[in-house]
């Protein structure tokens, strides 16, 4: 992971080549349901937390070969810094409640590295958040505005529930790492479904704020305009070629349809389209991986 992060910071690459102990900041989003009542993700969510604080002690240095541009295999120092959060975003956290204070232990903790330690919305951003805004960066407006959004979702509880919405924190602390220069990473269990529905759901985001040059609000369903971009990712972004590489067919799990109908995620809604949404959803009900 670490390896991989350096290799989006070329700056970084450049000066950990040159023999520089390099800070890297990573954002982990996790997208597990802190629960063993149904599987093991609960285990899952603490092994990784742990994994993470025993790389991110106070004075810590890893030392990774990674190779340079003549490609030789070449020792380099960084010194990691993680924000670890995880959120279920599937049926049993949002719809049944599965695991949500269990993943709050851990979002607490790292809000404040990235926020400061005064959530209030009103607040001035802290953290490594108000380090950047410091700086009065070009994207000073995007990224107040999303850490706006952050805090007003964690103080109403808003990653608790749907809401029309279901990766609307998920998607926003990746956006946020991403334009304060931090690396933004996100995983679930196999990596194919909700890892690859918070991929989606940030690229339609992302166009969007490039369209209109405005942040959606939290919980919103998007317009006509925004389910188009969206239908237009979920079919051309390259997750159904993964899905058929790594399962043998097509098809995201997060696409379901429960009875009662009331346990359903809002993304028909969010998609807007039968026939897309049965052609996202594919064979997955048919896969057990």
């Amino acid at each position: 992971v670490f390896a991989a992060a350096l290799f989006r910071q070329p700056e970084l690459l450049h000066r950990a080549l040159a023999g520089e102990a390099v800070s890297l900041k990573l954002v982990s989003v996790g997208l597990l349901t802190a629960t063993n009542i149904f599987g093991k993700e609960g285990t899952m969510v603490e092994d990784q937390m742990r994994a993470w604080q025993s790389l991110t002690q106070p004075g810590k240095m890893i030392h990774l070969k990674i190779r340079n541009k003549d490609g030789d295999l070449q020792t380099v120092k960084i010194k990691p810094d993680v924000a670890a959060f995880n959120m279920g975003v599937n049926e049993l956290a949002l719809k049944l409640g599965f695991g949500l204070k269990a993943s709050d232990r851990y979002n607490a903790e790292a809000l404040h590295q990235l926020l400061g330690h005064d959530l209030r919305p009103e607040a001035r951003p802290g953290g490594w958040v108000g380090e950047w805004l410091a700086q009065y960066p070009d994207n000073y407006e995007v990224v107040n505005t999303l850490a706006r959004q952050i805090k007003d979702i964690w103080k109403n509880n808003q990653h608790h529930k749907d809401g029309g919405e279901p990766y609307k924190l998920a998607q926003r602390l990746a956006m946020l790492a991403h334009e304060i220069d931090a690396v933004p990473a996100w995983n679930c269990k196999s990596g194919k479904d909700r890892t690859g529905m918070m991929d989606s759901e940030i690229k339609r985001e992302i166009i969007s704020l490039h369209q209109t040059h405005m942040l959606s609000a939290p919980g919103s369903l998007p317009d006509s305009g925004g389910q188009k971009i969206f239908q237009k990712v979920l079919l051309n972004s390259g997750h159904r070629e993964l899905q058929i590489q790594n399962t043998g067919g097509a098809g995201n799990k997060v696409m379901k349809n429960l009875s009662p109908e009331v346990l359903n995620l809002s993304y028909q809604k969010r998609v807007g389209d039968e026939n897309i949404w049965q052609s996202v959803k594919g064979i997955s009900s048919l896969i057990t991986s």
